[in-house]
């Protein structure tokens, strides 16, 4: 079902997409974009991060974080962030294929791992971590209508941030960029 967005990132060339006000030092850290099937079209699974998290807090973005000692590899770290926050089973979850890394003005260095989930499964949102979990068709963003540059500032640094709409949300920043290259090789994969 994915073989041809497999074959399509496993090809690709990636340079790290850098963004103005990114430190010197970051972080590694790494997400899941998440595809499942409902209602026999393809989705993308999206939390909203809860207020009392320490970092991006009320923020749309895919289940992930930062890197721990135990992880074996970014892809682990992917796996192992998507269990504590939606409380996904790791044998439920198989590889796509992997987006470029960014860097974000919060100091991380994310790396974004596309996975599927092919049968259905229970969701256990981490309540400290998450506030909301939905998913969103593919089909919504692939239209132009749902998408803008926003001019932001940040560090004195003027810059245009992809923005998605779906219903109440806006999905911007690093997965904002992040939902912006997995369109362009959904659009080259399946065209």
């Amino acid at each position: 079902m994915d073989k041809q967005l497999s074959k399509f990132l496993a090809r690709q060339k990636r340079a790290v997409q850098t963004h103005p006000g990114a430190p010197a030092q970051l972080t590694k850290a790494a997400v899941l974009v998440l595809l499942l099937r409902e209602k026999g079209e393809d989705h993308l699974l999206f939390t909203k991060r809860s207020q009392i998290v320490l970092h991006h807090k009320g923020q749309i973005c895919f289940p992930g974080g930062a890197c721990d000692e135990g992880d074996s590899d970014l892809w682990a770290t992917a796996i192992r962030e998507t269990r504590e926050e939606i409380g996904l089973e790791p044998s439920l979850v198989s590889s796509v294929g992997r987006l470029g890394q960014l860097a974000t003005p919060s100091g991380y260095l994310v790396t974004p791992f596309v996975g599927r989930v092919s049968q259905s499964f229970t969701l256990k949102p981490s309540l400290s971590e998450i506030a909301e979990i939905f998913t969103a068709p593919v089909g919504h963003f692939l239209n132009p209508e749902n998408f803008r540059h926003v001019k932001k500032q940040l560090y004195g640094i003027e810059y245009e941030d992809p923005t998605f709409i779906y219903k109440n949300h806006e999905i911007w920043g690093a997965t904002g960029r992040i939902l912006v290259e997995f369109l362009e090789a959904w659009r080259v994969s399946y065209k």
